[in-house]
């Protein structure tokens, strides 16, 4: 972090991810330009046409119940502990949801044994693995929103795969992720909190259609910010200099 200060100081053109990065890593004194290009790593070819996407929720308008997806590294940081938490408080309300957890990581056997213990109405999987790519979006498709509990300062890149399949998010309000997770496209929680996060998953069971609207806005704010997209915007800003 001193080796990026220094740089980011005397830098004709800083450009971050997100404008936290700005704030903590460059000095009010610095004179030169500054940018904000957040890091997509989406293709256009991944995003859904717009009949993809009303068949998809078709499918899922009616269907019961409630599929909500944990995709990502099962580890601390990435708030496992915080998703089970809030498992362990939808279990004693009676929710009827169905959470599905899938990626490799430290706490996946003890997600495993978890998932074992739950009781219906309440429906938890820990799924295998599938290959990054269309298996993998075709799965993400299914689902009527991913959670997104991190704990970290990073982007996790499961928020723009979300949106490529008109799939909103509910995620934790880190620098990283609140920017792109308005009101109109998912629900942010307070970091760290299983008490909030199981109190977002039942509202959106308890408000199925604010699923398929966030989900349609979530696909359109997608649109221009493919990682082609990302790369004109800073080569604009670097044709300046």
């Amino acid at each position: 972090e001193r080796m990026g200060r220094f740089f980011m100081h005397r830098a004709d053109l800083a450009i971050a991810t997100q404008a936290r990065y700005l704030q903590t890593l460059r000095r009010a004194s610095s004179q030169g330009a500054t940018m904000i290009a957040p890091a997509s790593w989406v293709n256009q070819e991944e995003i859904i046409s717009a009949d993809q996407l009303i068949y998809s929720w078709e499918k899922k308008r009616h269907a019961i119940p409630i599929r909500l997806l944990f995709a990502g590294r099962m580890s601390q940081d990435k708030g496992i502990h915080i998703l089970l938490g809030a498992i362990d408080i939808i279990q004693n309300s009676g929710l009827e949801v169905q959470i599905d957890l899938i990626g490799e990581g430290s706490l996946r056997e003890i997600c495993s044994t978890h998932a074992s213990n739950i009781r219906p109405p309440l429906v938890v999987k820990v799924l295998q693995p599938v290959s990054y790519g269309p298996v993998f979006f075709s799965l993400l498709r299914n689902y009527h929103a991913v959670l997104i509990p991190s704990l970290g300062d990073e982007q996790p890149r499961i928020l723009f795969d979300a949106f490529t399949q008109g799939v909103p998010v509910i995620a934790t309000d880190t620098d990283g992720i609140a920017p792109y997770v308005s009101k109109n496209v998912g629900w942010l929680i307070a970091k760290g909190k299983s008490d909030a996060l199981a109190l977002a998953i039942s509202d959106v069971v308890s408000n199925p259609h604010e699923l398929e609207r966030r989900g349609i806005l979530a696909h359109q704010s997608i649109q221009n910010m493919t990682h082609r997209d990302m790369h004109i915007r800073r080569s604009r800003e670097i044709a300046k200099l």
